[in-house]
């Protein structure tokens, strides 16, 4: 069974190392300009997951929360785009930010808070929620 087949189950991670387990299973299956989409609440692990995500995806610098400037580039073994949407509106607004060149080139794109602009995406992209218990462990699970 691969790692698609555990998210569409969710998968439990109970700490950090297993959030960064599954971003480095999850980086060995995706397609170099995949889209994925992260919902859940503020404080679920978005971020950090993304951050493990983008170094497992061959990013050595730091990755930040794209949350004042909306995205953010990354460039190493592979090209990410970071996104977070949080302070957009809608998807009208996401076509602010002109990223056709990006959606037509390499570039693997990550979106925060994909909920809302959930209108936007290729019809191939990996919807990820993250959600988080009583106990804080944090659940995440394709949707």
């Amino acid at each position: 069974m691969n790692i698609l087949d555990n998210l569409s189950k969710g998968i439990t991670l109970p700490n950090l190392a297993a959030t960064k387990a599954l971003a480095i299973e999850l980086a060995k299956e995706l397609p170099v300009n995949h889209t994925i989409a992260l919902t859940g609440n503020l404080g679920a692990g978005k971020t950090t997951f993304v951050q493990f995500l983008v170094k497992a995806l061959g990013i050595n610098q730091p990755v930040t929360s794209p949350t004042f400037n909306i995205l953010n580039l990354y460039e190493g073994e592979r090209m990410i785009a970071h996104i977070d949407a949080y302070r957009l509106k809608s998807s009208e607004d996401m076509d602010g930010l002109m990223l056709d060149d990006i959606l037509n080139s390499p570039y693997c794109i990550i979106v925060e808070w994909a909920n809302l602009v959930k209108e936007w995406f290729p019809a191939d992209t990996l919807h990820l929620n993250l959600s988080i218990d009583t106990n804080e462990v944090r659940l995440i699970k394709k949707i």
